[in-house]
């Protein structure tokens, strides 16, 4: 009976052993930095602009979901606290079947969302929660450092050279892959 006991208290704490993020709490930050020529048609022919563009990638990922398994709750609340004392907070639905979130923006900053993590030491507070009634909380550090500069290959692409974001964007497309893999 003592075994059956034993045996239930390290089948289910697996489950709920370690509350994170489902790739990883560590995560890095790459500036990749490249050159590439648009070429595009313009009313008199074709146009060349040359631009240095510039763009940041998150690895593993710059989304992912809040993971602490089997827990019957229905919506988590997640305060990160940095390294500089300042917070940003996020709240996602929460399927107790999968023991998942809903995808969380955790490095992407736009017009409308902030980030949840900064570079450095993170301190992530969780609450989980069903309804309006706490099931459980905790805490998890998640680390996010700066990986430095990958330079990215030379490149030519035709776009149109209107839209240098755009235009950025395409060589990151077709280009950004060789950064990545370089040294």
């Amino acid at each position: 009976m003592k075994i059956t006991i034993v045996m239930g208290i390290l089948i289910a704490l697996p489950a709920f052993a370690s509350p994170g993020f489902k790739n990883g709490n560590n995560l890095q930050i790459l500036q990749l930095s490249g050159t590439v020529n648009v070429q595009c048609q313009a009313a008199l022919g074709i146009n060349t602009q040359t631009y240095v563009c510039n763009q940041d990638v998150a690895s593993p990922s710059g989304v992912d979901v809040f993971t602490a398994g089997n827990v019957d709750a229905d919506q988590v609340v997640l305060v990160a606290t940095h390294q500089d004392g300042s917070q940003d907070t996020k709240t996602s639905s929460y399927n107790p079947k999968t023991g998942e979130s809903g995808q969380i923006d955790l490095l992407v900053d736009s017009l409308f969302d902030r980030p949840l993590l900064a570079i450095g030491m993170n301190t992530i507070s969780y609450t989980l929660n069903k309804g309006s009634n706490l099931v459980t909380q905790g805490s998890f550090v998640s680390t996010v450092t700066n990986g430095g500069v990958k330079q990215c290959p030379f490149g030519t692409i035709t776009a149109q050279c209107a839209d240098y974001s755009g235009d950025c964007d395409l060589y990151f497309q077709q280009y950004g892959q060789a950064c990545l893999n370089s040294k």
